[in-house]
């Protein structure tokens, strides 16, 4: 189980910030700005769908196997 725990910590699949602390937030709103212009969602759907691009959805209680 201690094994479960270190990798969420390791490669952040749990994490609740979408970004890390050595990421600049202007890249972020560079790169959320790029994606509305190249998909310009219409619609929740599509809008749901453009932001799951950018923060992905957290998948609590998903195991790979």
């Amino acid at each position: 189980m201690a094994t479960k725990k270190r990798n969420a910590l390791k490669h952040g699949a749990n994490a609740k910030e979408v970004m890390l602390w050595s990421e600049k937030y202007e890249d972020y709103e560079s790169l959320r700005a790029d994606l509305y212009l190249e998909f310009t969602p219409s619609g929740s759907t599509e809008e749901y769908l453009v932001r799951a691009l950018l923060d992905p959805p957290a998948q609590d209680g998903i195991e790979n196997r």
